[in-house]
């Protein structure tokens, strides 16, 4: 993998063949909140995974992530680690249960953030909703990132990752899982990627 900084990473079970399936990928601009409260496309809905990244607004205080809900369910989440001053952070958000088509989803930070840019993917035939394996990166030197998850055979990953300091072009590349999109926002791109056990 190139440019990532830093990754994270969550595969799950199946009891068949799963699927994964990207539903949307968006962004709201122009914003400097703690919370924002979206309409995301949960497709088929279920469980719902949402991968999002938003940079710290202020330039004086690190960014972290408080809360999620997703159709009004709190979600479970994994993030990268708390951002220093004017940096980015990524997270990955699931739950299940939740309604197809449009929903809501909420997120809550520690501080301002500068936009959000996300994507909503929909899992069927997971055995579970909690991840059978998940990794965090404290990110790596710039260039390079990695992330090792166990996904078994039949099983889905999903993984996303956001590089501050440039938003121009798409400079994210993916090894051994596809990439589904990439964006540039706010000196910072996001992206994320997902594949079949």
């Amino acid at each position: 993998m190139t440019l990532i900084l830093p990754m994270i990473g969550s595969g799950y079970i199946a009891d068949s063949a799963a699927s994964v399936v990207l539903n949307e990928f968006n962004q709201s601009t122009g914003t400097n909140a703690s919370t924002y409260t979206e309409s995301v496309d949960a497709g088929d809905g279920g469980l719902v995974v949402l991968a999002f990244a938003s940079r710290e607004g202020n330039g004086s205080n690190a960014l972290d992530i408080v809360s999620v809900t997703i159709d009004g369910i709190t979600a479970s989440f994994l993030s990268s680690p708390a951002s220093t001053a004017g940096n980015a952070l990524a997270g990955l958000a699931y739950v299940d249960g939740v309604s197809s088509g449009s929903v809501t989803a909420v997120i809550t930070y520690s501080d301002d953030a500068l936009e959000l840019v996300w994507a909503t993917y929909t899992i069927t035939n997971a055995v579970s909703s909690t991840p059978h394996s998940t990794g965090v990166t404290t990110g790596g030197p710039a260039g390079s990132d990695t992330v090792t998850i166990n996904i078994p055979e039949d099983g889905v990953q999903i993984a996303t990752c956001q590089w501050s300091f440039s938003e121009a072009g798409d400079n994210i590349t993916w090894i051994n899982a596809t990439k589904d999109w990439a964006r540039g926002s706010q000196n910072m791109q996001v992206s994320s990627a997902s594949d079949q056990g």
